[in-house]
């Protein structure tokens, strides 16, 4: 998984000691962060839907550093490319007003995920 910090900064990788997985079923998503080591640093779960490039979280528990995008709405615009999943935050919401401190663009490696 890689991610970027700002619109125009650079695609980082995360340590190789850092693993990430998230996982998707038809509703719902949930992700871990976790050391080599096993130890759990992060997750989040919550609900999501799909509308044609846009792919929508509903967070509905977080542990660790992402609490405060608990009760929002993530708008991402999406595009999967052979087994390279991106998704850039568009806007995030509570209670329909946009957070502007909020900034989430991520890489996913997919495998063994249906589009």
């Amino acid at each position: 998984m890689s991610f970027r910090e700002s619109p125009q900064g650079p695609v980082l990788n995360y340590p190789e000691f850092v693993n990430y997985i998230k996982l998707l079923t038809p509703t719902h998503f949930c992700w871990v962060q976790s050391s080599d080591d096993g130890d759990v640093s992060g997750t989040g779960a919550g609900t999501y839907q799909i509308e044609g490039d846009k792919y929508i979280e509903n967070p509905l528990m977080f542990y660790s550093s992402r609490q405060a995008l608990y009760g929002t709405v993530i708008n991402f615009r999406r595009n999967i490319d052979g087994n390279k999943w991106e998704h850039y935050a568009e806007s995030v919401t509570r209670n329909g007003e946009k957070l502007d401190d909020v900034y989430i663009d991520e890489v996913w490696a997919k495998a063994g995920i249906n589009q």
